[in-house]
């Protein structure tokens, strides 16, 4: 797999490496959830996780959708950003290596049957936003600047190759 980090580990991290996917609907809505981490912190953010040894991103990327929404339908991916963070989560240092993806769907309801123990355990809720209630967003996006990143996406169209994005 090419992994486009050709950074170290940050020192007493795990790295992870996985897929986000910017789901949007018909209406330029994008689909989040709401994530609880340490301390009962909150954040918004896409479906996604991590890729399987030997997976192919993309293929991560289709799995993650299911197993999170239960979406059955054509999923065309095109890959928008690289992103790479350092983070506690729920007591480890994570050095995350993430690949983000944005795909066209019509809106569908989410089903969370799929969820693993974990995902029951952190995610809380999920919502279709738009572009300008996305703008507004007082909880914590992942990325921060997520709202201002989605835009251009979705009014000039896709970068020819990914975009380095920070925290």
């Amino acid at each position: 797999m090419n992994v486009p980090w050709p950074e170290a580990p940050s020192p007493g991290s795990v790295v992870r490496l996985a897929v986000r996917v910017l789901l949007v609907d018909q209406d330029d809505r994008l689909l989040l959830f709401r994530y609880s981490a340490d301390e009962g912190e909150h954040f918004l953010c896409t479906p996604g996780g991590g890729i399987d040894p030997n997976e192919d991103p993309c293929d991560a990327a289709r799995r993650e959708v299911f197993e999170e929404t239960r979406w059955e339908g054509a999923l065309p991916l095109m890959e928008v950003w690289h992103r790479r963070h350092v983070a506690t989560f729920l007591g480890r240092l994570i050095d995350h290596r993430e690949r983000w993806y944005l795909a066209r769907v019509p809106a569908f309801q989410v089903d969370p049957s799929g969820f693993t123990e974990f995902e029951r355990q952190t995610i809380s809720d999920w919502m279709w936003w738009d572009l300008d209630a996305l703008a507004q967003a007082t909880e914590r996006l992942v990325p921060e600047d997520l709202a201002r990143r989605l835009r251009p996406l979705l009014v000039d169209g896709i970068p020819p190759e990914p975009v380095q994005i920070g925290a």
